[in-house]
């Protein structure tokens, strides 16, 4: 097992974490609650994948293609997360503006981080089983540490200010495609063709369409039949500019 391959993990999980947080944020119109409520879901899911799949991959031979799984799971989760927050009202009928009980926050977010974050703390637990130095749990938690400070960084003065959400959902799955392909030299021949395609698939998928279409159709989606006229980021929160009819609102 790779250092570098253990500080993307980490790097990918803050980004994964805060991005889903700010997104879930501006969906709920939160407040201090809604933050903690959001946050013990998240730190409840990972434990839960630590916990568990650190238990269910003692028992199995192929630890690496468990690793393997769960980082496609993890990159997954990352594009469907976002998609999820912005839509759920659209697919709920639950009318723009309106406030939720904390009973529906709970729920939602559950369901929204669950995949994301239980594949991130699976990711630990296994990345502790796989790796061979002698420092084991504290050496995978120390890189997993500096990979989560570097994240932090990359958040505040790069993704967040530069790139939406789906933008920064594609460059974290692209990261961890790119590198896996090129720490894992003893992969085999097959294995590092398949990989080698969905590397180039989603660098396409990148530069053309996908993260653009996303972003558009979810954020029309997330205001319902206002129209946006302007939507960005930045490291202090989020601003949507919309019009209805002759008014026009910032939120």
């Amino acid at each position: 097992m790779n250092f570098l391959t253990i500080i993307i993990i980490g790097l990918s999980g803050i980004a994964g974490q805060v991005i889903l947080l700010r997104e879930l944020l501006i969906s709920f119109y939160g407040n201090e609650l809604i933050l903690g409520v959001v946050l013990a879901n998240w730190l409840v899911s990972e434990a839960m994948g630590a916990l568990l799949l650190g238990y269910y991959v003692d028992k199995v031979r192929e630890k690496f293609k468990v690793f393997v799984f769960l980082q496609i799971i993890f990159s997954l989760s990352f594009v469907y997360g976002v998609f999820c927050i912005r839509a759920f009202k659209y697919f709920l009928a639950i009318p723009f503006g309106e406030s939720l009980s904390i009973f529906y926050v709970f729920m939602i977010s559950m369901a929204v981080m669950l995949p994301l974050a239980f594949a991130h703390g699976g990711l630990f637990a296994v990345s502790c089983k796989l790796y061979s130095g002698k420092s084991g749990i504290g050496g995978v938690y120390a890189w997993e540490a500096l990979g989560t400070l570097l994240g932090g960084v990359a958040l505040t003065y790069l993704f967040i200010p530069y790139f939406d959400s789906f933008q920064t959902a594609f460059i974290i799955i692209y990261l961890n495609l790119f590198v896996f392909l090129f720490v894992f030299k003893s992969l085999r021949f097959w294995l590092r063709q398949v990989v080698m395609l969905f590397c180039v698939l989603f660098l396409l998928l990148f530069t053309f369409a996908a993260p653009q279409y996303l972003q558009t159709f979810s954020i029309n989606l997330q205001y319902g039949r206002n129209k946006v006229l302007d939507y960005r980021n930045s490291q202090y929160g989020n601003i949507a500019v919309t019009k209805a009819g002759e008014q026009t609102t910032f939120f």
